[in-house]
């Protein structure tokens, strides 16, 4: 059987035409109604979650630890003097000692000659050599042509701004007591350099969340100015307030928080304000700040269930509150004797470096050698 081949000539008059790229888009309508109406819901949970840790806390705050301090001060409050009485000239004999090991350290000198010239100091009474002394950290010419150093500022460094021969001076004195320090605890200390890089780590640390305080700060001014907002009503002046204290103590939480509060809903009817937000952006948004409060408020309350010992206090019947009444008791005797103990420590290592340098009784005499 014979196989006919196909033809390969082309028919006269047909042209194949080379057909031209789509750049056609489609378009595709999506019902937003159930994104936003799930958006809505989770809002409204998390604001639920929010409000109930808040009431928890809020009467941690202001019912269960006034009402249990009040108890302990009614049953014992001359324990309690002793305790603060005791506290009190912890901390003024530490800062003491701290005070006489920075001299010493900046100086150069001993323990016990910064012990001297400190309480000539705090007498009111300097010692000459304080006043005609050269002082590696004092410079008045560079000081007066930068306009001082700016230590907090955050612009300038204050150990770049020192001198050469004071910047060595204090990393040696630095890294001298680190390892004294290491040899006596057994426990590693850092160097100086080491040390510095922890400070700027945390320095940077603080400058971000700064940044993120004055960020949501903005924010909420745009929100919440009275000379912006038309329908400034007690909520609204109520909002304002907090969060002006929020930002005075740079309280990140709380000013998010605030701001989760803050936009423009209506709280008498707030599904109803909710209903007139048609951005899907924005409510997903608002549902995630609440949710991440709520989720930190949560947190914070599990910890005081398990770790506050005023815990719930008000609801304790009065045998239980006599029992955690003997506890404390207990736990602030305990610590009224490692306090005492520090004190000791404390007024020992002062009177060392207050005792004068004894005198040799019995001199040794020189060696004569006979030829």
């Amino acid at each position: 059987m014979m196989v006919q081949k196909r033809s390969t000539t082309k028919k006269p008059g047909v042209k194949k035409v080379k057909s031209a790229p789509n750049k056609c888009r489609a378009i595709i309508l999506l019902d937003a109604g159930p994104i936003l109406r799930q958006a809505r819901q989770d809002y409204l949970v998390a604001k639920g979650r929010l409000e109930a840790a808040q009431a928890v806390l809020r009467k941690l705050n202001e019912v269960d630890i006034p009402a249990a301090r009040a108890f302990l001060s009614r049953h014992q409050g001359e324990l309690l003097t002793q305790a603060r009485t005791l506290h009190e000239e912890m901390v003024s004999l530490s800062q003491l000692v701290q005070e006489v090991e920075r001299f010493a350290m900046l100086r150069g000198i001993s323990l016990k000659a910064a012990y001297k010239r400190v309480m000539l100091i705090r007498a009111g009474t300097p010692s000459p050599a304080d006043s005609v002394e050269p002082d590696l950290f004092d410079n008045p010419a560079e000081e007066h042509e930068s306009g001082g150093y700016e230590e907090e500022s955050g612009s300038g460094d204050f150990f770049d701004s020192l001198p050469d021969e004071a910047q060595e001076h204090l990393r040696q004195r630095f890294n001298d007591i680190a390892r004294a320090t290491e040899a006596a605890t057994g426990v590693k200390q850092p160097d100086f350099d080491e040390m510095r890089a922890g400070v700027a780590k945390k320095q940077k640390a603080e400058s971000s969340v700064s940044t993120e305080v004055k960020e949501c700060y903005r924010a909420i001014v745009r929100l919440l100015h009275p000379d912006s907002n038309d329908k400034f009503g007690d909520r609204e002046k109520n909002l304002w307030h907090q969060a002006q204290e929020a930002y005075k103590n740079r309280d990140l939480a709380s000013l998010q928080l605030i701001l989760a509060r803050c936009e423009g809903l209506d709280e008498a009817d707030e599904e109803t304000g909710l209903e007139r937000i048609q951005s899907i952006s924005t409510l997903l948004d608002l549902a995630r700040r609440t949710k991440r409060q709520a989720r930190m408020l949560e947190y914070e309350a599990i910890e005081a269930e398990q770790a506050h010992p005023y815990w719930k206090f008000t609801e304790l019947s009065a045998k239980k509150q006599k029992g955690h009444l003997n506890k404390w008791c207990r736990e602030i005797k305990q610590s009224m004797a490692d306090v005492e103990y520090e004190i000791q420590i404390l007024k020992s290592t002062l009177e060392r470096w207050s005792r004068p340098k004894a005198k040799p009784s019995n001199p040794p005499r020189k060696r004569v050698h006979s030829r």
